[in-house]
């Protein structure tokens, strides 16, 4: 240790002093060109002298620091939104399998082609094909549309009418001013039909039976007594002849011995044998009457043809005289301009059924085209009896009720004294 701490004194005293100094010289000359902010600092982070808070007002505790930082919140809203990037039409490229759809034409073109298509344009009067139709564009003012590939024609296929009913149909020759007798006869025998229809719908039309309440009841009784089972349990109980009250039942054996297993199997096998026989019998029977079975298939195959054909033909008849079913209601034609003869006045057919309104008619033609749904007018029903609530009414009865009360208790009570005061006179 002693030898550790001479060497150390022997090294700072071989230390060159000049050395030193020259370059503390240096350093002095060195601050001598730098400004005082360069040179000096306040420290804000000792002991106890100096002030809480910063240069620039920032607190030095972990609270203030906080407070100091900047919220999440506000720096999304300062940072800028990113460049959105928009979807440009690429163009469809064509695969192993074929050219994409609508460039068919131009990838079969050949020489051949493109004379022919040449020469029927020039035979339509076309003349040359503009430069400017190659570019996609919309004609607005073109005679046809274009023509509607893939969604676009499925789409216009589920959206387009099932019928092709005109907007304006044409009044029967029966409804005009002046109409001929047996035009007229006719308009006014379909409207007859189609009222008797309505009567007779009534009489026809299936309907539920009522039941009368005492029915009712009864097949409840019937019902819940079945679903019970009640009364089932009791042969059983009879038959077990009071096995069950005994403490060790009788225990039921069914396994079979060798002898009833045998003669089981070998009725089974029986029984396969005459069913395979009489299958094959009726399989022998039908193929010798071949002849009949073809007729009757025939047979059944036309019935079958001709109910179709029927059916077909009804929804036809159906689908011509009345639009598709859109909503809950059905489509109803309005009632024909004619009169009967009842209704006639002075006898003149000039005098005819008004219309309703043409906005009617025009909504009676949207149903028609299947553009709308049929609907019913709601109609409100008026309340039988309407309560009129009198402010004061109940409670001034019920006062007035409240002091008859109290003037006959107080004259029961004064009687009741005048008897008991006569009797002690009497006394």
């Amino acid at each position: 240790m002693g030898r550790a701490r001479a060497r150390a004194r022997a090294a700072w005293r071989a230390l060159d002093d000049v050395a030193v100094t020259d370059v503390d010289a240096s350093a002095a000359r060195a601050a001598a060109g730098k400004t005082n902010e360069a040179l000096f600092y306040i420290d804000d982070g000792g002991g106890g002298g100096g002030a809480k808070d910063g240069v620039d007002g920032v607190g030095t505790r972990k609270t203030a620091r906080a407070r100091a930082r900047a919220l999440k919140i506000d720096g999304a809203l300062i940072k800028a939104a990113p460049g959105r990037t928009y979807p440009t039409p690429v163009a469809m490229r064509a695969t192993k399998r074929g050219p994409p759809p609508g460039r068919a034409a131009e990838a079969t073109k050949t020489a051949k082609t493109v004379t022919k298509m040449a020469a029927a344009r020039k035979a339509r009067g076309g003349g040359k094909k503009n430069d400017d139709d190659g570019d996609g564009a919309f004609d607005v003012w073109a005679s046809k549309a274009p023509k509607a590939r893939g969604i676009n024609k499925a789409a216009k296929k589920l959206t387009a009418p099932t019928t092709n009913a005109r907007a304006v149909t044409h009044e029967h020759s029966g409804c005009s001013f002046n109409p001929p007798k047996d035009a007229r006869e006719d308009v006014v025998a379909v409207a007859l039909a189609k009222e008797f229809k309505a009567k007779q719908a009534k009489y026809l039309d299936p309907v539920t039976v009522p039941v009368s309440n005492a029915v009712a009841a009864r097949n409840m009784v019937n019902e819940l007594y079945f679903e019970s089972g009640f009364g089932d349990d009791e042969s059983d109980e009879e038959g077990d002849g009071g096995g069950r009250l005994s403490v060790n039942p009788a225990v039921k054996n069914d396994k079979l011995s060798k002898s009833k297993r045998n003669k089981l199997k070998r009725r089974q096998e029986a029984e396969a044998e005459a069913e395979a026989n009489r299958k094959a019998k009726q399989l022998r029977h039908e193929l010798s009457n071949l002849k009949a079975l073809k007729k009757e298939i025939e047979t059944e195959e036309a019935e079958r043809q001709a109910k179709l054909a029927r059916r077909n033909a009804v929804r036809a008849e159906r689908r011509a005289s009345q639009p598709a079913r859109l909503g809950k209601h059905r489509h109803t034609e309005l009632d024909a301009d004619v009169r009967f003869a009842d209704e006639l006045d002075g006898g003149s057919l000039r005098t005819l059924k008004g219309n309703a309104s043409l906005l009617h008619d025009r909504l009676k033609s949207y149903e028609r085209r299947e553009l709308i749904e049929p609907r019913r007018k709601v109609e409100r029903k008026k309340a039988s009896a309407v309560i009129k609530y009198e402010p004061g009414a109940r409670g001034e009865r019920e006062l007035e009720l409240n002091d008859e009360t109290t003037k006959t208790r107080e004259r029961i009570v004064e009687l009741k004294r005048e008897i008991a005061a006569r009797e002690d006179a009497d006394a």
